[in-house]
């Protein structure tokens, strides 16, 4: 109605000009007429009267123009009206179609109003509805694991300052994957419950001192699928690598040049890098220069999922194996939530900085690019494939020869992390880890959390060597107070990391929880107390490729592998704090077999030199790689911490933390796992 009567109103205004012409017209034409016969005055009437009777024609000829000028002057005022009543119709057609399109636009806004009232209503909706489901999910977790993680306990690790929702932030960890560890240690601390036969005694449920029985499938159906991998494998990684590897390797030599200055004017003997202003500078010159090395990771990546999907997919419709697909993603489950490697780029810097203290910068830029171009395909298409692989959940237990003689289990854990998780130990030390098979390196976390990112650098000899990365809990990391620690395994002594593979980590070929620990040997291999255990709950299968001892990958070689290295690692704790001549003289390896892997009779590096030991391959194989000439070179960059430039440029890296307790970034390492100490303080 009010369109209705503005169109009204304006039609009635664009008529009045025309109207008002008209009368002006017609009231001229009258005027004309009544001058035409003018009355003349009564002094001349006579006169005039007398010339008009004389010339009658020339009255007539002018009454006739006087008439031709009035119909002039009407067919003008005509035409006037003509245009003023087609202006008229113009202005009623446009407004007309000013009105009509005042209506949809009218109609269109209802409309964007009403989907955007919808839309907003339906975002709070489920913003409600999370939050309702995150408080559920906060409430069953509080209730699942409570302060004592429901497993009772009087161990020092064990004791609970923080609710669990508060732990699980502090120290890594995620519900699922919590819940998964709980099930397993109330099925008895080996596996869960569905792994073993009702007839499983309670002691072999519990007996995490040695393997859990798992039969490789040798049957004709695993031989064929374990070579369908791999020569689709060959077909997918060679053209591959043959493309990305020496970009790869010429990008990330500047970003490893940091890390190399970096750790060359930190002086020997340096516990951890502090995550100074200095600190964050260097880090995002790194990053930058980092960029074109993100890139070519994520390409290769995104081509890996390509080729995953298409061959895995392939092979499972070829099977018809999609309920068994189900059965696995749920194994694989509990290990999809760990912290981002993309959010903790700081932790990746400090881990980096440290290895290059351990092997040599080239050395450490060959094994990062085979990281990023081989581990995704070897974690996602071989090692943890549910579309192929019937997965389950296997423990795999290593544990050395016996440490007593090192003074106790928090000595023997101290010289461990002096040798893992210092940044740069002395010259003599990380010389003698470079020639390592397995160099581990996880940093000592910042102050506002109790884990931290940190390295594996694996392989023995080119081109089979590579890097991996790994989310470590520091057992003796007290962050504001909390040091509290879930503990899987029945026969530890006293923890010292756990290390997580997770699934949602790409540059890890395994999935799964693993410890490392100071053993008791409890209950099947008490001759190796005090040693150090590394037991395994991998999500694996039972192929020969991804489940047999002398695979080139997979559960069983790395089980056989930490077999053949642990002897090492206990001949240089046994140096560190014996001497020398002592670890020679106590130098024992063990039988590397399924279950528990005993001590071998000979002890003493002279009792084998009818067979090589480990330690005599490490060193055959530095010696072919030159690794006396590189060491020099790693010892001249070394002092450049004893020049008064290098002591400059340490003070102001090596500065306050800005992750301290108060300062300006406590609780700000990571965006979801660490926490300030205000709110520790207030949740007690």
């Amino acid at each position: 109605s009010c369109v209705s009567s503005k169109v009204a109103s304006r039609r009635i205004m664009n008529q009045v000009p025309g109207w008002c012409a008209l009368t002006l017209s017609v009231g001229h034409i009258l005027y004309k007429q009544i001058r035409v016969f003018p009355q003349p005055p009564p002094e001349v009437q006579h006169g005039q009267q007398s010339v008009d009777d004389s010339s009658p024609e020339t009255g007539i000829l002018d009454v006739q123009r006087q008439m031709r000028e009035a119909l002039h002057e009407v067919q003008e005022a005509v035409n006037t009206c003509e245009l003023a009543a087609a202006s008229s119709v113009k202005d009623k057609n446009e407004t007309l179609f000013y009105a009509v399109s005042y209506k949809h636009a009218m109609k269109e806004d209802l409309t964007v109003q009403k989907v955007l009232f919808g839309g907003g209503f339906v975002q709070l909706v489920i913003t409600v509805l999370l939050q309702c489901t995150s408080r559920q999910r906060r409430k069953q977790a509080e209730a699942a694991v409570p302060d004592s993680h429901s497993i009772p306990g009087n161990q020092a690790w064990e004791k609970a300052t923080v609710p669990g929702h508060l732990r699980m932030q502090l120290n890594g960890e995620s519900e699922e994957q919590v819940e998964h560890a709980l099930a397993i240690k109330r099925a008895g601390g080996v596996s869960l419950e569905e792994s073993f036969s009702p007839a499983a005694t309670k002691e072999k449920r519990s007996d995490t001192s040695i393997d859990q029985d798992w039969p490789v499938d040798n049957s004709t159906i695993a031989l064929i699928t374990d070579k369908y991998v791999l020569v689709t494998t060959i077909l997918w990684l060679g053209p591959k690598i043959i493309i990305f590897a020496v970009p790869m390797l010429f990008c990330q030599v500047l970003p490893m040049a940091i890390c190399r200055f970096y750790l060359s004017v930190v002086p020997d003997g340096t516990s951890r890098i502090t995550r100074s202003f200095g600190f964050y500078m260097l880090f995002s010159v790194a990053s930058i220069l980092a960029i074109p090395v993100a890139l070519l990771a994520t390409l290769s990546f995104l081509l890996d999922c390509v080729a995953y999907y298409f061959f895995s997919l392939l092979f499972c419709a070829c099977t018809c194996r999609w309920l068994r697909v189900y059965d696995g993603l749920k194994k694989i489950q509990p290990y999809r939530a760990g912290p981002s490697i993309l959010l903790h780029l700081p932790d990746l810097f400090t881990a980096l900085i440290g290895q290059c203290g351990r092997q040599t910068v080239f050395e450490t830029t060959y094994m990062f690019s085979c990281m990023w171009l081989l581990m995704p395909w070897l974690k996602y298409y071989i090692c943890c494939n549910p579309w192929i692989f019937d997965l389950g959940h296997r423990l795999c237990q290593q544990i050395s020869t016996e440490m007593a003689d090192l003074g106790g289990p928090e000595q023997v854990a101290e010289k461990a992390r002096y040798i893992i998780s210092w940044s740069r130990q002395d010259r003599e030390t990380a010389e003698k880890i470079d020639i390592w098979s397995f160099v581990p390196h996880y940093p000592l976390p910042p102050p506002d959390r109790r884990w931290a990112l940190g390295l594996q650098a694996g392989g023995g000899d080119y081109p089979g060597k590579f890097t991996l990365i790994v989310h470590t809990t520091h057992a003796a990391a007290a962050v504001h107070g909390v040091t509290e620690q879930f503990v899987l395994s029945n026969s530890c002594e006293l923890p010292i990391y756990r290390v997580m593979l997770w699934y949602n980590n790409p540059y890890h070929f395994l999935t799964g929880w693993v410890e490392a620990s100071v053993s008791n040997g409890e209950p099947s291999q008490r001759n190796k107390r005090l040693g150090g255990e590394h037991p395994m709950w991998l999500v694996t299968g039972r192929s020969p490729l991804v489940a047999g001892r002398d695979s080139w990958t997979g559960s069983g070689m790395i089980d056989a592998f930490f077999d053949y290295w642990l002897p090492v690692f206990v001949h240089e704790m046994r140096a560190q704090v014996l001497g020398a001549d002592i670890a020679n003289a106590k130098y024992q390896e063990v039988i590397s077999t399924d279950g528990a892997s005993p001590p071998m009779t000979e002890t003493g590096m002279n009792s084998y030199k009818d067979s090589p030991t480990a330690l005599d391959d490490m060193r055959k194989v530095a010696e072919k790689q030159h690794k006396a000439k590189t060491q020099t070179f790693g010892r001249k960059l070394a002092r450049l911490a004893d020049t008064r430039f290098g002591k400059m440029i340490c003070k102001w890296l090596q500065s306050s933390d800005l992750h301290d307790a108060g300062r300006l970034f406590d609780g700000c390492s990571s965006l979801t796992h660490s926490l300030p100490e205000r709110r520790c303080k207030l949740s007690c």
